[in-house]
């Protein structure tokens, strides 16, 4: 009797342990989960979020279908997943699908990094670099809504987890191809980016392997490339297989390489060279190009040509600049990267120090190549630093020396970036207050979409307002169905093309004069347009204000030589 309780007690022990350690590895499993979602909560709590530039309003805005039918032509972000947004848009089209994907996908993508270093490092340690991680990255990434910051998040996580299963064919290798995969379609130039500062990383655990293993690794590696460009072939062929479609990307191409890459290198006076007077030259400067007979596809190819780039020397002075920035700016992401180079010199093994400094060289390359493209924004600057910081801490030979590092080296660290980052914090906070209070919906485009008999088109400038400042909701459908922007990315997109040919409209600058059913609102280059159809025309018009706002509602009218004097 005695050794029958004695064996119920120990059966109900082991039980007891037995829940007790299932209970400690679901802890352990949803630790990373519940930390991410608490400074998530807490960005939004105190600092709030916004879209960092409008192009995410605009996307969000093509795909709910505020310009028309929702659309699947994201134009910056794979088809397929314009295709997967679509349903969801035409269930739901208050709730701004596109966010809440991408934001929950930031969510798991930092969970698996937490996850990663708590493994890593123990939960002691690991819980201090995971919670420094998410205030260096999580806050800026929560904060400030950017697809291009979203991709590299996701290429970076999934090059991580493709070098950690690096040789095995097991779940690590499928989820990070998956985080490959989507990080490519969300924004496929940064693919080639991070993939390059993650070569050190992967051929380090390339060459650790045994014969056998080095075969799964290319052939999962092939895989992986593949699945990228088959995705990417799906989305060129989609855009070339329609004819709107395809004319207007290859006008977008060389809009871009003006734009973007080669008019910050010209002056105005200098332009005379090319064909073009000083107020075309601020018409291409403010993206208020939309006229076919002056900057059409072609034209722009061929300024494009003309138009001169960043020199060597000067693209150097540049990206010496950039790095510099990392000792100079208080963004939080650079303190990542200066922790760990601070981490590596003090305890980090010399052994494989080679893959750790050429990932910094490929970092310092990846630099001077944007800086001679001429491109550097600070969403292209984070996917770089964290990228070169997250697979260079990788590269670090650690041999087991993660656990040793002192506890009070790390809380002592973490206060230390707590006080240095208190400041760009409280930046953040106050900035957040005035732009809630400056960019409230204005209500005078909401009257200006409904106004369906007219047809309003907006400078750039009003772009901000315009494609609004709610992240959670996008413009409602059709929205924009009798409103077009003057120039900006979308110029000559087929669902703007239509809208001008729904009031017949071929050319906005012409087709504005003397035209009872379309208005004009301006502000800022108002007078520049007017100078343009002098130029480029011989007209001389004269606006008429209809409504006085912060962006004025204008008619335009011709005069007649005799007017124009008097």
């Amino acid at each position: 009797m005695r050794e029958g309780i004695l064996i119920l007690r120990i059966r109900k022990g082991s039980d007891f342990v037995e829940n007790t350690e299932k209970k400690v590895q679901w802890l352990k499993l949803l630790f990373p989960w519940i930390l991410v979602l608490a400074v998530y909560a807490l960005v939004w709590l105190f600092l709030g979020v916004r879209y960092e530039v409008n192009d995410d309003a605009t996307l969000c805005n093509i795909a709910a279908g505020a310009y028309g039918e929702e659309s699947q032509y994201l134009i910056y972000i794979n088809i397929l997943i314009g295709y997967i947004l679509k349903p969801l848009y035409w269930i739901a089209p208050s709730i701004n699908w596109l966010y809440f994907i991408q934001t929950g996908a930031d969510v798991a993508a930092l969970a698996v990094l937490c996850q990663m270093l708590l493994d890593r490092c123990g939960y002691r340690r690991g819980s201090v670099l995971s919670g420094l991680l998410l205030l260096l990255v999580g806050v800026d990434l929560f904060y400030s809504f950017q697809y291009v910051k979203n991709s590299g998040l996701y290429l970076i996580v999934g090059l991580a987890l493709m070098a950690q299963h690096l040789g095995r064919w097991d779940r690590g290798t499928f989820w990070g191809t998956f985080w490959v995969l989507l990080g490519s379609m969300v924004r496929f130039q940064n693919f080639p980016a991070v993939g390059g500062m993650a070569a050190a990383l992967l051929l380090l655990r390339f060459f650790s392997l045994d014969l056998s293993s080095k075969k799964k690794a290319v052939a999962a590696m092939v895989l992986m490339f593949f699945l990228v460009g088959a995705v990417k072939g799906v989305d060129i062929l989609a855009y070339r297989m329609d004819d709107g479609w395809k004319a207007y990307t290859e006008y977008n191409a060389a809009r871009t390489e003006i734009s973007d890459f080669r008019l910050q290198y010209v002056t105005a006076e200098e332009m005379s060279s090319f064909g073009y007077s000083a107020n075309d030259y601020d018409t291409l400067h403010s993206w208020s190009f939309w006229d076919d007979n002056v900057f059409n596809t072609q034209a722009l190819e061929e300024l494009a040509q003309k138009l001169p780039k960043n020199g060597l020397l000067s693209a150097a002075k540049d990206a010496v600049h950039y790095c510099l920035t990392i000792l100079q700016d208080n963004a939080p992401f650079h303190l990542l990267l200066s922790g760990v180079v601070l981490l590596w010199l003090f305890y980090g093994r010399k052994k494989g120090s080679w893959a750790f400094i050429a990932t910094g060289v490929l970092y310092v390359c990846m630099v001077y190549y944007l800086a001679l493209r001429g491109r550097y924004p600070h969403r292209v600057e984070f996917v770089l630093v964290v990228a070169a910081a997250i697979f260079a801490l990788l590269c670090c030979d650690w041999q087991g020396r993660e656990r040793k590092i002192p506890i009070k080296v790390l809380c002592f660290f973490a206060v230390g970036i707590l006080i240095v980052c208190s400041p760009y914090l409280k930046e953040r906070h106050d900035f957040m207050e005035g732009y809630r209070s400056g960019r409230q919906p204005r209500a005078e485009y909401t009257e200006y979409s409904q106004d369906k008999e007219h047809l309003y088109l907006v400078d750039v400038d009003a772009l901000d307002a315009l494609a609004g400042y709610d992240v959670l909701h996008p413009r409602e459908k059709n929205f924009f169905s009798n409103i077009v922007v003057m120039g900006g990315w979308l110029s000559h997109a087929p669902h703007r093309v239509e809208a001008l040919a729904q009031y017949g409209v071929e050319n906005p600058y012409l087709d504005m004069i003397d035209n009872d059913t379309v208005y004009l609102i301006d502000y800022y280059n108002v007078s520049a347009k007017e100078v343009y159809l002098k130029e480029h025309y011989g007209l001389n018009v004269e606006r008429e204000m209809l409504r006085e706002e912060q962006f004025n509602l204008y008619q335009m009218h011709s005069v007649t030589d005799i007017e124009s004097e008097n």
